[in-house]
């Protein structure tokens, strides 16, 4: 949780301000000033697997009763395999990995 917390305040310092952090079942997520849904993972790989697909299933749906994000982010310290990848752009969602020096967290 520690490593999650730092990643947040990297991005916030580094790359956007955030509005407000929001909490979707359990995972914590930023919303930027510009109306962006970011969620940092301070993982080192990460795969499809079935509590993935729910999780993010409970979030996507979780999404349409609240008003359009600009964006949807999802940023991994490490790496997400293709199908992670695929599954999550199919939802609208823009991956972003092996971010070793983009967001310095110590």
């Amino acid at each position: 949780m520690r490593h999650n917390a730092q990643m947040m305040d990297a991005y916030v310092n580094t790359i956007a301000a955030a509005k407000e952090f929001v909490d979707f079942i359990g995972v914590p997520f930023l919303v930027t000033k510009d109306g962006g849904l970011v969620g940092l993972f301070p993982l080192g790989h990460v795969g499809w697997a079935l509590p993935l697909w729910l999780k993010m299933g409970a979030i996507n749906k979780t999404l349409q009763g609240k008003p359009a994000m600009t964006k949807k982010e999802v940023w991994v310290e490490g790496s997400v395999d293709a199908r992670a990848r695929r599954a999550l752009e199919e939802d609208g969602w823009a991956v972003r990995e092996k971010l070793s020096g983009e967001l310095r967290t110590y």
